[in-house]
């Protein structure tokens, strides 16, 4: 509290010392400094004196407190250092900082022969000056007349400037009944990466009409705004003060009082001045949010546009973090939306692997009156808009990169934008599918059968869709669709509902056992096929090494403090492993679900783990891990598709892959182990950790599965091919079961064979098997109806081996 009051005494010294003459704001100095904020501390209390932080970058975060880098002007630069806290300077001067860097660039030698042909680089520092962006759309609309209009004036900036927006469709003059998506950049003036990433943008989307498939469909069904620069005034008067580039000046330029300028993303309607950490009252901040909402012309021209369209979703580019900022900015809860939002945001960093969630989790700290919070949350002067905030570039690229990082910033952001024009439509995605119907029904795809499945498909996108067309593929020529290779049509295909079709395949019977075939969901759309992978079919019968449903609960192993059990709602109330059990996993974290009894692998042509998994995990830090051992001692990570490779921070070393990001389905992944049968012993491992950070929802896993499979036909399986070490009684499947359950048993040579049926008291109960039986692998139902609900105990007796598993009836 001493601290606080010191603080607020200086803070008013330093208020009438340092702002006190109006010239004086052009000759800040901006330094990147690093700061610890200890326990004692808050950006609140700071905030309170005025000193309210942007873009900070989070280097430690410990129970004694916060260490951080951010960009500071020298006004702000006094109070921090009357403030007590501890810190220092790391660059003094970033403005100088970024000339000395563009000095030993080379521009020559970044132009490229496969650049868009319209896209060239600007006069300041690589950047285009305002007058260069009002050419550049001009020679747009002269190039390409068909796909975009002549600029139009949305409204006039305090100092006079328009403020000019574009269309791009395929019929560009003329307000067609298409979804509507929107692109701005430019609300801070200082921010010039998010307007090279639209003007890229359009010229690619232009020149690639007509020879792109997906860019023609998306012009032809979509109109497409932006607004490249909604701040004229304070991006003209950092050409003025820094003709090299890397001007500092973020506001608008309002006079007021004796300062200039408001944070145009502060100025917005929605939660507007809802407490002063989020934004500022005081003309000489930065973050200044005005003296009422909407009293900018420049915000006022950005909502008259939009109430005046019906716009599904937004883009409003700003620099930098290398994050995706979605609502609330306002507070750091959640929306209603969160589960869409969160869906969103994985995609749409799909490319650039930027981390995404709402202000608070991305960069640590609130924001009231911003352009997403008011585009998502009025809705009564206009329907709810889906607006997200990239946020180009790292901490070492800061409001001005390199002319050298232009270009590569623009690519890493060219799929978000293709996303988001999908998703202001109709954007039909693979979800998952299932086995209801095979030849000898027994649940598994063999050679020679023709298999039924139904295939679920989510129309993740922000309209209805209209006869929409579902087709089956594969990756294999001998697993093709029978009779429906023409697709399902749906009439109508409403936004964020689900659709469950069934396909019919066949299976060539000399495929071999143990194949593994892609799966695709593919979309026809007015004469467009939008083409999605649904997942792995595996052929064949497998001999089942290991098996965990998590029904059973944690016998299997070892959890450490935090792996457990919980009911997944999406998983139909099944129960499920998770790493952090119905709340957020710590942080720091380093949960481990290990398998306490080693497995020995058959000898076999192919061995899959297999598992069912979902997760929600800190992108580019944190990291969930699937590893294998053969001493229980030294690791390796495994790798599936749907994993991505490690970002070199926070817990993901480079080189190793694993889950970040967020899915809101469950899948099945499959990982080939075959080299690893060789091993005497062989360990599991499912691993979740995380850095100082931002808390995730965690990992989820479900069946856990070792499959091995024979790659002979099944016409002559029995010749030989699988062979396991020793006599082996794969678990019951399903299990839980409703009075039907498969046994499967492998014998490596003939022998005497007992499988007995025991109940919890020991008592047995039923002999399924007492007889002499030769060498390989045995299939029978065991029929239950007649018993009563509870745990059995199935037993595999040979004359040199006795194994017991477990069934659970549930009538």
């Amino acid at each position: 509290m001493f601290r606080f009051a010191i603080l607020l005494i200086s803070f008013w010294l330093l208020a009438g010392l340092v702002y006190a003459d109006f010239p004086a704001q052009s000759a800040r100095t901006y330094s990147e400094v690093e700061v610890f904020l200890d326990k004692t501390s808050s950006f609140e209390t700071l905030a309170a004196a005025g000193l309210i932080f942007d873009h900070i970058k989070i280097l430690e975060k410990s129970a004694e407190g916060l260490r951080f880098k951010t960009v500071v002007n020298s006004s702000e630069m006094e109070i921090l250092k009357q403030s007590g806290l501890s810190f220092k300077v790391l660059i003094a001067d970033v403005v100088q900082d970024f000339l000395a860097r563009q000095k030993q660039i080379n521009a020559a030698s970044l132009v490229r022969e496969d650049l868009p042909a319209g896209f060239e680089y600007g006069s300041i520092g690589g950047y285009y000056t305002f007058d260069e962006v009002v050419n550049e759309l001009d020679s747009m609309r002269l190039n390409y007349p068909h796909l975009i209009t002549a600029k139009q004036s949305i409204g006039k900036s305090i100092e006079n400037r328009d403020l000019w927006m574009v269309k791009i469709s395929d019929n560009p003059d003329v307000d067609e009944e298409e979804p509507e998506v929107f692109f701005t950049a430019l609300h801070h003036a200082r921010e010039p990466g998010g307007l090279m990433t639209l003007m890229y943008f359009m010229d690619y989307i232009l020149e690639q009409y007509g020879v792109d498939a997906q860019v023609t469909y998306l012009i032809d069904h979509r109109e497409i705004y932006f607004v490249p620069v909604v701040n004229p005034d304070g991006y003209v008067y950092n050409e003025q003060t820094n003709p090299d580039g890397g001007g500092q000046w973020r506001k608008n330029r309002r006079p007021v009082q004796s300062w200039y300028g408001i944070d145009l993303n502060r100025n917005y309607g929605y939660q507007w001045g809802y407490d002063d950490a989020g934004s500022s009252p005081y003309p000489f901040s930065d973050t200044y949010r005005g003296s009422a909402p909407f009293s900018e012309p420049e915000t006022q021209a950005i909502r008259d546009f939009i109430n005046s369209r019906n716009i599904k979703c937004v883009l409003n580019y700003h620099t930098y973090s290398n994050v995706l900022i979605y609502p609330w900015s306002y507070i750091a809860a959640l929306t209603p939306d969160s589960i869409t939002y969160m869906e969103y945001g994985d995609l749409l960093t799909s490319q650039n692997r930027y981390g995404f969630g709402n202000c608070n989790q991305t960069i640590n700290y609130n924001a009231n009156g911003d352009a997403d919070d008011w585009m998502y949350g009025e809705q009564s002067e206009k329907a709810k808009i889906f607006a997200l905030t990239p946020e180009v570039g790292d901490d070492s690229d800061g409001f001005w990169p390199d002319q050298s990082r232009i270009v590569p910033l623009c690519e890493e952001n060219l799929k978000s934008n293709l996303n988001l024009t999908w998703l202001a439509g109709a954007y039909p995605r693979a979800r998952s599918f299932q086995i209801i119907f095979d030849d000898n029904g027994n649940g598994f795809a063999e050679p020679g059968e023709q298999i039924k499945i139904v295939c679920q498909s989510k129309n993740i996108g922000l309209s209805n869709g209209q006869n929409i067309s579902v087709a089956i593929g594969s990756d294999l020529a001998e697993i093709q669709p029978v009779n429906s290779a023409s697709g399902i049509v749906h009439a109508s295909f409403p936004a964020h509902s689900t659709v469950n079709d069934t396909f019919l395949l066949g299976i060539d019977e000399n495929l071999a056992e143990g194949s593994k075939a892609v799966l695709t969901l593919n979309y026809t759309m007015d004469g467009y096929t939008l083409i999605d992978t649904l997942g792995y079919l595996v052929v064949g019968t497998p001999l089942v090494v290991f098996m965990d449903n998590a029904e059973n609960g944690l016998e299997n192993w070892h959890t450490g403090e935090e792996w457990g059990l919980e009911n997944d709602a999406l998983n139909s109330g099944n129960t499920v492993f998770s790493d952090s059990p119905d709340k957020l996993y710590e942080n720091n974290a380093n949960n481990r679900l290990t398998l306490k009894d080693a497995l020995q692998l058959p000898t076999a042509d192919r061995i899959y783990l297999s598992y069912l998994t979902r997760w929600n995990v800190e992108r580019g830090f944190d990291f969930a891990t699937v590893q294998i051992s053969t001493d229980s001692v030294n690791w390796e990570t495994l790798q599936t598709s749907s994993m991505q490779p490690a970002s070199g921070k926070g817990q993901q070393a480079s080189g190793d892959f694993g889950y970040d990001g967020f899915t809101s389905f469950w899948k099945w992944e499959w990982i080939d182990i075959t080299d690893y049968q060789t091993a005497d012993r062989l360990f599991l491992r499912f691993r979740l950790q995380s850095d100082g950070g931002e808390a995730k929802d965690g990992w989820r896993l479900d069946n856990i599965q070792v499959l091995a499979y024979n790659t002979l036909p099944s016409s002559v399986a029995d010749q030989g091919g699988l062979t396991a070490k020793t006599a082996y009684l794969s678990p019951a499947f399903p299990n839980p079961f409703n009075a039907v359950t498969t046994l499967r048993y492998y014998l490596p040579r003939g022998a005497f064979v007992q499988l007995n049926v025991f109940d919890v008291k020991g008592q047995k109960i039923a002999v399924l098997v007492n007889k002499v039986q030769k060498a390989g692998r045995h299939t029978l139902r065991f029929d239950a109806s007649g018993l009563a609900s509870g745990l059995y105990f199935i037993q595999l007796k040979t004359e040199n081996q006795n194994q017991i598993r477990k069934a659970l009836l549930l009538k």
